[in-house]
């Protein structure tokens, strides 16, 4: 499945990525919020369509179009996205890694991204509106999006 391109199903593709189940344990909120970073990864790196609309929420980027559609895959409803090859540049930073990490990543990609925002100006942005997971995890979640590109 994460070799493949062209059109998956949702609930597939996020099991591959997380092993967690859209359907079974979407009323969790650690699975909502990890499910949210996971697309907007996802989108960020071009490797999922459609493409919905993100903004900054407490825990980082948020879609309430995806957060529907999460919704309704819990509720039985299939759903199918667009699978690019620019999956494969995405995977190594998100496959089952755990929430909190994934909360950073996205915060920063975001910052970094959206609010074109330096690495100090990054920093004291989570400071200043108290993001401790994304502070406890700076250091190694910036490294990380540079290591495999994603700040430039």
């Amino acid at each position: 499945m994460l070799g493949s391109t062209g059109v998956t199903d949702l609930r597939a593709l996020f099991h591959d990525l997380t092993g967690l189940d859209l359907q079974k344990d979407f009323g969790e909120f650690s699975t909502r919020l990890v499910f949210q970073k996971v697309m907007y990864l996802l989108q960020s790196a071009g490797a999922v369509r459609p493409v919905r609309s993100f903004g900054l929420h407490l825990y980082g980027p948020y879609s309430s179009d995806w957060a529907k559609q999460g919704f309704e895959v819990r509720a039985g409803k299939p759903a199918r996205v667009t699978v690019t090859s620019n999956l494969s540049k995405v995977v190594p930073l998100i496959k089952n890694r755990p929430a909190p990490e994934l909360v950073a990543l996205a915060t920063l990609h975001y910052y970094h991204d959206t609010l074109k925002l330096a690495r100090s100006q990054a920093q004291y942005r989570a400071q200043r509106d108290g993001k401790n997971v994304v502070l406890q995890h700076f250091d190694s979640a910036w490294k990380e999006l540079e290591s495999h590109h994603w700040l430039t």
